[in-house]
């Protein structure tokens, strides 16, 4: 039986081949020969020796290799308790042939997994796996998938929604945008259009404008929640917000 499924990268996508021996566990030892698109192998136990394009490569345990289309190749030994999961990919791969590491827990889950989807037809998590692994191969080395937020617009939202209630000062934001205290003032007022400490008095408000509305609290409780020490304070500031009315 020939399966195959897609998966997306960003914005590639990768159509994933997986023939009679995907997974395999007993005779790792074949003929040599080329697929008519690249393949993946991940190899974990104790690691097997290759033949590809005429060189000789010894994999090492927990290690994935990547063979371009129309490129001959063959396992020519496996040491001990080896297996193998291979398949093809069909899209545009980054790079030659190639080696690389992948985590142990990595390795371990794919292997799970499509233990799971022979025996019982689940395949959520192989996919998965197959993404991670498909991944590791569409990186340039030393590239980094993730990076430290720049958008300061975003950081400074965050900030003043996860912090509102606590005890916070300009230096803090300053030391999270890793700009000057005087700069951070400035791009706080660019994006939210108020000052520093109107902005915590903004969210605080908000915030327990919500409470009064949707939640059966005590007026005590909600000035605690909201980061106010005394009601007596909190009341003053939500009337002034507010009106008295409210």
């Amino acid at each position: 039986m020939v399966y195959e499924t897609q998966i997306y990268l960003g914005k590639k996508s990768f159509n994933i081949i997986m023939q009679n021996g995907f997974y395999n566990t007993k005779k790792l030892t074949t003929n040599v020969h080329k697929h008519r698109y690249g393949e993946i192998h991940l190899i974990s136990g104790e690691g097997a020796r290759y033949e590809i394009d005429g060189n000789v490569y010894e994999i090492e345990s927990n290690s994935g290799i990547y063979i371009p289309p129309l490129m001959f190749h063959r396992c020519l030994n496996a040491k001990g308790n080896t297996h193998c999961i291979a398949f093809q990919v069909v899209g545009a791969m980054n790079g030659e042939f190639s080696i690389k590491n992948f985590p142990q827990s990595v390795v371990d889950g794919l292997t799970k997994s499509a233990e799971m989807f022979f025996k019982f037809g689940y395949e959520d998590e192989l996919i998965l796996y197959l993404s991670l692994i498909v991944s590791g191969f569409n990186r340039t080395e030393g590239e980094k998938a993730i990076t430290a937020v720049k958008n300061r617009e975003f950081l400074i939202y965050e900030f003043f929604a996860n912090n509102y209630n606590g005890d916070i000062s300009l230096k803090d934001i300053a030391e999270e945008l890793h700009l000057s205290e005087k700069q951070a003032s400035r791009m706080v007022e660019k994006y939210t259009g108020n000052s520093f400490r109107a902005e915590i008095l903004n969210r605080k408000m908000e915030a327990a404008k919500y409470l009064i509305e949707t939640e059966k609290m005590s007026l005590e409780e909600i000035a605690r929640a909201v980061g106010y020490s005394s009601y007596g304070g909190f009341w003053k500031a939500f009337k002034d917000v507010y009106g008295k009315d409210k």
